[in-house]
């Protein structure tokens, strides 16, 4: 139960509540173990839980009969999934399962509904925790939608890094996830992933593990990031001003005159 209120705590969803309140909240949470590779649910089926990564971190992935078994994300502590499925009952959109052994709190939409409707304040909490994944989300699309692979590679792995963060606390962050992981949730190939977390780690902004990678300073990642997305967009810039035709003196002369 401690467990279950830290969790919640930590998600900002107990903010302004009683301690009253409190207990309702955690007396609805069901808690399933999860051993590595044991799946949460699967695409296809109907969402009937909100679930909460207590502890270990659970791998988002998508069944395409052209591009076989794709990962989409990993959601790591102290997050949630099966928001947008639990609200609209709508099948799953993907498949989940354990990166590593997991705990994970769950609770269903009934009592969801009732905790909303009867808890002053729980549903604006809510409503925050949804829109701040949903803004994190759009600006991690927006990121793989840059033609430089670097810069596809870094959003993925500072998207992951923001989310196994721990607001409350600062220094390094270790996230769990392979390179073909990796490769899949920026669109490009398992090479380049290599490629660029060599570079990066002889740099010395990632310490490179067996299916793990550690973040030292963050902000220093960022920064890196951001440099490469301006010498990227300048170079498209410029490459677009080479292949414009050049003016002749007499279309100059009627630009003048316009």
């Amino acid at each position: 139960m401690l467990m279950h209120r830290m969790l919640l705590m930590r998600l900002g969803l107990l903010d302004s509540l009683s301690e009253e309140q409190i207990s309702a909240v955690q007396e609805r949470l069901q808690r399933r173990c999860l051993a590595t590779g044991q799946t949460l649910f699967v695409q296809g089926e109907r969402c009937e839980h909100l679930h909460i990564v207590q502890d270990g971190a659970i791998r988002l992935r998508c069944e395409d009969e052209s591009k076989g078994d794709r990962t989409l994300e990993i959601v790591p502590e102290g997050h949630v999934l099966g928001e947008a499925g639990v609200f609209m009952s709508i099948p799953y959109p993907c498949s989940a399962e354990a990166v590593q052994d997991s705990m994970v709190a769950s609770l269903h939409r009934d009592e969801l509904r009732r905790l909303i409707e009867s808890v002053p304040g729980f549903g604006w909490q809510m409503l925050r925790l949804l829109s701040k994944r949903l803004v994190g989300t759009q600006l991690h699309v927006q990121a793989l939608a840059s033609p430089d692979v670097r810069g596809r590679v870094g959003a993925v792995i500072l998207h992951l890094a923001r989310e196994a963060a721990d607001p409350l606390k600062e220094g390094p962050v270790t996230l769990r996830a392979r390179q073909e992981e990796l490769a899949q949730m920026a669109g490009v190939t398992r090479e380049t992933v290599s490629r660029v977390l060599g570079e990066w780690s002889r740099a010395g902004l990632l310490v490179v593990g067996r299916g793990r990678l550690t973040i030292p300073a963050m902000g220093r990642l960022q920064a890196v990031m951001e440099s490469s997305a301006a010498a990227s967009a300048k170079g498209c810039h410029e490459a677009g001003a080479q292949d414009m035709p050049a003016q002749t003196g007499e279309q100059v002369s009627r630009e003048k005159i316009r």
